[in-house]
C-alpha cells in the first residue's frame, strides 16, 4: 500500500503525540512520596524521597538515612531519574561532606538504582511509594486499658539496638542514658495511641521519642528559641510546633503524644504543640520503612544523656 506525504506526515505528526504522551505518563510515575532502602554491601538504611512536578521541570526533598529532609535538585531524562541533594546548615559548611545523590528507574512501580552518601560511598537503593497517608487516619477509636511501660526498677519490656554499648540505668524510678551509646525500644509494638512520657535533658544534651520507631519528636534542649521542626513538640524534620512549650534545662516536662493512622497530636506541658496533622514521611533514624506495620516506641540514645520516667501508652481498639 501506497502512502502519501500527506499520510506520512499526519502519521509521524500523531506518533510524535503519542511517544510525548508516553513519555510524559513514565516521567509522572516518579511523582510522589517514596520510602528508601539503601544497601552499601554491609548495612540498611532507611531513607525517604518526595518528587513534585515544578512547571516543566522537578523539585524534591530527600531525607538520606539520619538528620532531616533537604532540599534536592531533580531531573528526569530518557526515563532516567536523577536526584541531588542541597545541604543546609549545618550540613552545607562542613568539610569532607558531598551532596548525597541517588540516580534510577521505575521498574514495575518500584524505583531501583545506585546512589552516593555523604563521603562518596557507593549504594545500591530501592524505592516503594509511601502509604496513603489519609487510610485509617480519621477512624474513631476506643481507648483500652493504659499499659505502664517502664515499671521504675529495671528495663523490663525493653531491649537496646545497635553495636553501641548501652548507658541506659534504672535509678530511683527514672530510666536515665548516661550519656552517648545504645537506642532503647520496647519489645512490644504498637499501632494506634496515646503515649504519656516526661523527660528531662541537661544543657545542650539530645535524644529523642520515636513514635512507632518510625517518627521522632525531639527532646533536646531548646528552651526560648523559636518553634522549629527540629526542636521540642515538632516532628523532626517535618512538622514546626506552634509553640515552643519546653521547659529550661534540667527541668521535667510532659509529653503526650496521640497516634492515629498518620495522624499525629503532640502537647507539650499541656500545651498542643501539633494538632492533628498528618505525618508526611518516615524521620532521619527510622527503624524501618514498613509504615502500614506496628512499631515500638523508641528512645534514642546515641547523643547524650537523658532522663525519661512515668512512660504509659494507651492503645486503642
Amino acid at each position: 500500500m501506497k502512502i502519501s506525504c500527506l499520510s506520512r506526515g499526519k502519521t509521524a505528526v500523531a506518533f510524535a503525540a503519542f511517544a510525548l504522551a508516553m513519555g510524559t505518563v513514565l516521567a509522572g510515575g516518579f511523582e510522589g512520596r517514596w520510602n528508601v532502602t539503601e544497601d552499601d554491601g554491609k548495612r540498611k538504611s532507611n531513607s525517604w524521597l518526595e518528587l513534585t512536578r515544578d512547571g516543566d521541570g522537578w523539585k524534591g526533598r530527600f531525607l538520606h538515612r539520619g538528620g532531616h529532609p533537604m532540599a534536592a535538585e531533580v531531573t528526569v531524562e530518557n526515563e532516567e531519574l536523577k536526584v541531588t541533594m542541597v545541604p543546609d546548615e549545618p550540613y552545607s559548611s562542613q568539610p569532607n561532606r558531598k551532596p548525597p545523590t541517588l540516580s534510577g528507574k521505575l521498574e514495575s512501580g518500584k524505583l531501583v538504582g545506585t546512589g552516593t552518601g555523604w563521603r562518596g560511598e557507593t549504594f545500591t537503593w530501592t524505592g516503594v511509594p509511601a502509604p496513603d497517608r489519609t487510610t485509617g487516619s480519621d477512624r474513631k477509636v476506643k481507648w483500652g486499658a493504659p499499659v505502664t511501660l517502664f515499671n521504675g526498677k529495671d528495663l523490663s519490656g525493653w531491649k537496646t539496638l545497635g553495636n553501641r554499648e548501652s548507658q541506659w540505668k534504672a535509678v530511683d524510678g527514672i530510666l536515665t542514658n548516661q550519656g552517648t551509646g545504645a537506642n532503647l525500644r520496647t519489645v512490644d509494638e504498637f499501632r494506634d495511641f496515646k503515649l504519656h512520657i516526661e523527660f528531662k535533658i541537661p544543657a545542650k544534651s539530645n535524644s529523642g521519642i520515636y513514635l512507632r520507631g518510625r517518627y521522632e519528636t525531639q527532646v533536646a534542649d531548646t528552651y526560648g528559641q523559636e518553634p522549629f521542626s527540629r526542636g521540642v513538640g515538632g516532628i523532626y524534620g517535618y512538622l514546626t510546633p506552634t509553640v515552643n512549650a519546653a521547659k529550661p534545662a534540667g527541668e521535667w516536662n510532659t509529653v503526650e503524644a496521640t497516634l492515629i493512622g498518620y495522624r499525629v497530636t503532640i502537647v507539650v506541658n499541656g500545651r498542643t504543640t501539633i494538632d492533628g496533622q498528618l505525618l508526611p514521611g518516615i524521620t532521619g533514624g527510622a527503624l524501618d520503612t514498613n509504615e502500614t506495620t506496628p512499631g515500638p516506641i523508641m528512645l534514642q540514645g546515641d547523643h547524650g544523656k537523658v532522663y525519661y520516667r512515668n512512660i504509659v501508652l494507651t492503645p486503642a481498639e
